[in-house]
């Protein structure tokens, strides 16, 4: 039970019983003391007497900010985020966050530190957006630490640190009659139906990489998961739930994709009995010749260039990526509603669509304005 001491007026000092040190068999204390009321401080003893019986508390003095970190990681990112999410972030904490700040005690660290933190990044000519991102992965770690009571404040709260300003990537897309001679290389290429479905539904890569032929009902896709491949280079891959409850969604497809996915199924059959028993049917729609996932990585690097080149767009600074932003480019100029588009990209908002095609937009407004003035007129 937390003692709850009166230390003069306005201060209160709480005392939490942690057990015995193993080593000396001495009694041990977390003492913390409340600037408040008596309620305040009686509600914080409460809060770290249940963290001491289940296990979670913490000694902020003898506790790292790498110790916080795996923590974290452990108590509060794992029932947030994917795996492969979590790897990614415990990469830019070990890359990016413990060298400069690791060895600091939690308690101690203060909104100078993390501005030192990011001035060392811009030494080192790192982008604006990763600066952002560990930064916003330290903030958020953080606040779990205010919530805990761990430390009074955030100090690496948005307002007390100045961060690079971020630069917003200009879209590269194909234009129509690029798009249009694309989908034409891309008949009767081998791989050529992932792309043209990829310009032609404007679905993630992962997503596309996720169908089964169940999801296929010869005139829409119904999008429930996506492949994802684990970073530590091990080649494992496993399908998840998609990025957003909106992300789970059915797309018409345009007629050119639906045609281009039911040559690729009767290649794939004839693949299959070519292959014989040494075929694993796992049910993909894009998977290589023995049934395993399609590689993305290659499938960009060589598949994707060979088509750009024969319909005559080598030239072209491009990503298969793009081709998703391809799809949501084109349907705007066509004067599509911006909620419909969203809903295809299984975006989250609209305003996230709006955002993301903002150069689109000033042709539309220019277009809306003729059609009120020959309204009106």
């Amino acid at each position: 039970m937390a003692q709850v001491i009166h230390r003069g007026k306005g201060r209160h000092l709480v005392r939490v019983f942690l057990g015995r040190d193993p080593a000396t068999g001495r009694r041990k204390y977390h003492n913390k003391t409340i600037r408040g009321t008596k309620k305040q401080a009686e509600t914080y003893g409460r809060k770290i007497q249940h963290q001491v019986d289940t296990g979670t508390f913490r000694e902020p003095a003898s506790q790292t900010v790498t110790e916080f970190l795996d923590w974290w990681f452990e108590n509060t990112a794992r029932r947030r985020v994917h795996a492969e999410t979590l790897q990614e972030y415990r990469a830019i904490a070990r890359r990016h966050l413990e060298p400069t700040l690791g060895e600091i005690p939690l308690g101690q660290i203060t909104p100078a530190h993390v501005q030192q933190l990011v001035t060392a990044m811009e030494a080192k000519k790192l982008s604006p957006r990763t600066i952002r991102n560990a930064h916003g992965l330290l903030r958020n770690a953080l606040s779990r630490a205010v919530r805990e009571g761990t430390i009074p404040a955030n100090p690496a709260a948005a307002k007390l640190v100045d961060l690079p300003k971020a630069r917003r990537r200009e879209l590269t897309v194909l234009s129509r009659t690029e798009a249009a001679a694309f989908v034409k290389a891309a008949k009767g290429e081998r791989w050529g139906p992932l792309f043209v479905l990829l310009l032609g539904s404007g679905m993630r890569p992962g997503e596309a990489l996720g169908l089964t032929w169940p999801d296929f009902d010869g005139s829409r896709v119904r999008i429930r998961r996506a492949l994802v491949r684990a970073r530590d280079g091990s080649g494992t891959w496993r399908l998840r739930e998609p990025k957003t409850p909106n992300s789970r969604r059915t797309v018409p497809l345009p007629k050119f994709a639906i045609t281009a996915l039911h040559e690729h199924r009767r290649r794939q059959a004839e693949e299959k009995l070519r292959a014989g028993p040494d075929y694993e049917d796992r049910g993909l729609i894009f998977s290589d010749e023995r049934g395993a996932p399609a590689n993305w990585w290659r499938l960009t690097k060589y598949e994707f260039r060979y088509i750009l080149e024969e319909a005559g767009l080598s030239s072209k600074v491009i990503r298969a990526y793009d081709l998703r932003h391809t799809c949501a480019s084109l349907l705007l100029s066509a004067g599509v509603n911006p909620k419909v588009v969203s809903e295809r990209l299984g975006h989250s908002t609209v305003t996230l669509t709006l955002d993301t095609y903002s150069s689109v937009l000033p042709g539309l407004q220019e277009d809306a304005t003729e059609k009120l003035g020959a309204m009106l007129t």
